[in-house]
């Protein structure tokens, strides 16, 4: 029995050893308890300590697994004596991977604000409220979904008593958790290594071609590990490399692993172009135009549009792809799609329009659709207006070609005030005129020509009625214009004894005395 002990024992010890350095070493590195400036995961410290913990369980399940194949591959136990005592290990493993995915689920909570809190950020000494957009969140979610979905399977299956079947999952499950675990740390290292070779501040995301490059490699490595790892043969591993290296044929098409990377790399480096020729005409070229703002967004924009075509083009001519065999079925979908989104085409089109003709562009005040504020923002689709009391309406660009439109600054800031002005019966009507006159002249937003007017609108109610029309420099000044004059009139006026009135009724009352006399016998 000694003997067997001790070889039992030795097999097993490297195994072993080996896995609760890896489960140890990635508690520290994702969790870092302790070390908040080394920490993967946005999390309080008790949580942090928590998931350490969680992880090296884990690893000890993972090693009285271990130890219990061996035994029984060695017959030391029966499959039946296995079972029995793989239960407890199995709930145990079931109950940690619970609570490490609720850990994970909630990352940040405590340490970080969560997406959508408001958070108070300092700038230009002004103290301002900002929203907090949520980071690395979809990979994680996952994950956590993933574990869950594992822990709540394997408690069935033991439950209904197939022990052997839970141990089957649950052990590629955990181990699975730990490779996802390190593609996560080896995708955080790369990145802050990018960022320390580019001169990157922290916060700032990584080029986007580097993200994605670095996806890709990640996804070739541990595909092929958690494959093996979920019973796949390495032979399997090699057939399905054999299919990628050779493709796929698809009628008259073949998608290869060769196609698919000219095809991404092809159309990756035309979009980089085209951001590059976008920013290149945005900040150095245009600038130098006597373009206006709105007829330089046009262009950039329209550029965009191009450029993303041309590389879309391009990619699929450089990779090779026969798109002739997809005319015919593509014709026929475009009569469907064409019904199906007459809107969202409908507002394409009417997009390019507005870009072309240019009816309204960026920084015009207009009204539209009963709103009213300046134009931020014009896409393909729909354009971003921001009203006055600075919330964002999205119009659809058909409403903008279709519809009526109000346009206060198209063609000059140039616009022409109204303002009504009501005097008593009575009142001396040259004065009033020359007050409403002045009050126009006197102010700096009001021009010299055309001349300011006062028109005597007719016989009110109970007073005169006036209207003083007058043109303003900027027309995005009315509101404070219009509010100075009043100020001026009513001064004006009041100094000049002219009463403005207000409106009077005489009340008359039936039956008075019935009325008193029951007020007095009440009381």
């Amino acid at each position: 029995i000694y003997p067997n002990a001790i070889r039992i024992a030795l097999t097993a010890a490297p195994v072993v050893a080996f896995v609760m350095v890896v489960a140890n070493w990635l508690g520290h590195t994702l969790f870092a308890p302790e070390q908040t400036r080394w920490r993967l995961l946005d999390l309080e410290e008790r949580e942090a300590k928590l998931g350490l913990r969680l992880c090296q369980g884990l690893g000890v399940f993972m090693m009285l697994e271990i130890i219990l194949e061996t035994l029984r591959l060695d017959n030391a136990f029966g499959e039946a004596a296995v079972s029995v005592m793989s239960v407890p290990l199995i709930a145990m493993a079931a109950v940690m991977q619970w609570a490490l995915a609720g850990i994970l689920r909630n990352k940040g909570v405590g340490a970080t604000p969560t997406p959508g809190d408001r958070v108070e950020v300092e700038e230009d000494g002004e103290t301002e409220e900002a929203s907090v957009k949520p980071q690395d969140s979809g990979f994680l979610f996952f994950l956590s979904l993933l574990m869950k979905a594992s822990a709540v399977l394997a408690l069935t299956v033991t439950l209904a008593g197939y022990v052997a079947l839970a141990r089957a999952a649950t052990i590629p499950m955990i181990m699975t958790v730990a490779q996802l675990g390190l593609g996560f740390m080896l995708y955080h290292l790369v990145q802050t290594l990018v960022k320390a070779a580019t001169n990157r501040d922290d916060a700032a995301p990584a080029p986007i071609l580097v993200t994605i490059a670095l996806v890709l490699a990640l996804a070739a490595i541990f595909a092929p590990l958690i494959a093996l790892t979920w019973g796949a043969r390495a032979t399997d591993i090699v057939d399905a490399w054999g299919l990628l290296i050779n493709g796929v044929q698809f009628g008259d098409i073949r998608l290869s692993l060769d196609s698919l990377i000219v095809l991404v790399v092809v159309f990756s480096l035309g979009v980089f172009i085209t951001r590059w020729l976008k920013n290149v005409l945005r900040r150095s070229v245009l600038p130098q135009t006597r373009m206006d703002v709105g007829a330089q967004t046009a262009v950039v924009t329209g550029t965009g549009y191009v450029g993303l075509t041309l590389a879309a083009l391009i990619a699929v001519s450089t990779a090779g792809l026969n798109l002739s065999s997809l005319a015919v079925v593509a014709g026929a979908l475009s009569v469907g799609i064409g019904f199906g989104l007459q809107t969202i085409v409908s507002n394409f089109v009417s997009g390019i329009i507005l870009l072309i003709e240019r009816p309204i562009k960026e920084g015009d005040w207009i009204e539209v659709s009963g709103q009213s504020g300046y134009v931020r923002k014009i896409s393909v689709r729909s354009t971003r207006i921001e009203t006055f009391d600075r919330h964002d309406v999205i119009i659809p660009n058909s409403d903008l070609i279709s519809g009526t439109v109000k346009n206060m600054t198209l063609s000059s800031r140039s616009g022409r005030l109204i303002l009504p002005v009501g005097v008593a019966y009575g009142s001396d009507l040259e004065k009033v005129r020359t007050i409403l006159v002045d009050a126009a002249r006197a102010h700096s937003g009001v021009t010299r020509y055309p001349v300011p007017v006062v028109l005597f609108m007719g016989l009110g109610d109970s007073s005169l009625n006036f209207e003083l029309r007058c043109f303003l420099k900027n027309v995005e000044n009315v509101l404070s214009i219009k509010s100075d004059l009043y100020l001026t009139v009513y001064n004006e006026l009041g100094k000049a004894g002219i009463e403005i009135p207000f409106p009077q009724r005489d009340v008359h009352f039936k039956d008075i005395d019935r009325l008193v006399a029951a007020l007095e016998k009440r009381s």
